[in-house]
């Protein structure tokens, strides 16, 4: 019920409201609100009416509100990032992920190289190679930093 019934920092929207149109009466809220006799009959028809009206309007809020979210959070992640061009023909170290049995992690190397920048795929893919011989690989300069 706390799930349901908090706001989402995404779509500024809480679960239930995305799923019924409308957002959750919780106990404290019944308990406080004074209880109105109902005069107008609202018929079922203009009951699925307005469901289905809130639920678009709903959904279209937090449509927006991703969109934000997305340019707000690629915001924030590329603030963070520092691009240094890397040039064909130049070296790079590539970050190994991979862990060796039988050693400390922090005695571990975390780069391995020197690769020779072969080819620029886009912006940040390239293809590199450690030596003549060997198979070159693909990868994104998240993953390689240029040899100083």
């Amino acid at each position: 019920m706390a799930y349901r019934s908090s706001v989402q920092e995404s779509t500024s929207e809480t679960p239930h409201a995305m799923l019924y149109g409308m957002e959750m009466e919780l106990p404290i809220y019944i308990s406080s609100t004074p209880v109105e006799p109902e005069t107008d009959k609202v018929f079922k028809t203009d009951y699925a009416q307005a469901m289905r009206n809130n639920l678009r309007a709903v959904h279209d809020r937090a449509r927006e509100n991703v969109q934000q979210a997305a340019k707000r959070q690629k915001r924030n992640y590329d603030r963070g990032i520092i691009t240094q061009p890397i040039q064909v023909e130049s070296f790079v170290w590539l970050h190994q992920e991979v862990r060796k049995k039988g050693r400390r992690p922090k005695l571990q190397f975390k780069w391995d190289g020197p690769y020779l920048v072969t080819t620029k795929l886009s912006d940040v893919v390239y293809r590199i190679q450690k030596s003549p011989q060997s198979k070159p690989k693909v990868e994104d300069s998240n993953h390689t930093k240029a040899n100083n």
